[in-house]
């Protein structure tokens, strides 16, 4: 996996976490 795509899958869960109102 490049780190490129490891990034985009970190932003991407943020995200959800943050829609979910899961946020630290």
């Amino acid at each position: 996996m490049k780190m490129e795509d490891f990034r985009f899958e970190l932003f991407e869960l943020r995200d959800l976490a943050r829609a979910k109102g899961v946020d630290r």
